[in-house]
């Protein structure tokens, strides 16, 4: 007689799979932040090589004045949600690891049954961890849509500061 619960088995197979593909997501996601982190310092770094800040000084001129300050504070959150981006996350597993919930869960239980009760927990996980994805998703989206915009404004600065000499 053929394994009368692979259908089981396979429910959970898939579940598991989900859930590994969710803390994979997770991890590239931070790692992308972290990235970030590090692309934004070497692009401020060009700021400075181009003497930008200088200009300013030199030349007392309020519109480059007033766009340092714009980029001072674009870079300033960009940094902090980029941090925030960057942190752990608490993604959530099938089923809190201590001695009494496994018991609960797996003794002297029969094989469809436990086979049932991890699909469901698998899925249980697998919607919070959703939840939770979605807003580091939408926090890395933002860090990179703050990136450009501290690019384009260095780059601004640069040409108006290039002009005004």
């Amino acid at each position: 007689m053929e394994n009368e619960n692979l259908g089981l088995q396979t429910m959970l197979d898939d579940a598991q799979m989900q859930l590994e593909r969710e803390f994979a997501s997770s991890s590239s996601l931070k790692d992308h932040a972290k990235t970030i982190i590090g692309v934004s310092s070497v692009v401020v770094s060009f700021f400075a090589t181009f003497k930008v800040f200088d200009n300013v000084v030199s030349q007392s001129n309020t519109p480059l004045i007033i766009l340092l300050i714009l980029i001072g504070l674009v870079y300033g959150a960009l940094m902090i949600f980029a941090i925030k981006a960057a942190s752990p996350f608490a993604l959530h597993a099938p089923i809190e690891p201590n001695i009494e919930n496994y018991t609960t869960a797996f003794a002297y239980k029969d094989e469809r049954i436990i086979l049932s009760h991890q699909i469901n927990a698998y899925l249980k996980a697998i919607l919070k961890n959703k939840d939770v994805i979605e807003k580091q998703s939408k926090l890395t989206n933002l860090i990179n849509i703050l990136l450009g915009v501290v690019v384009v404004l260095i780059i601004s600065a640069t040409v108006f500061s290039i002009l005004m000499k």
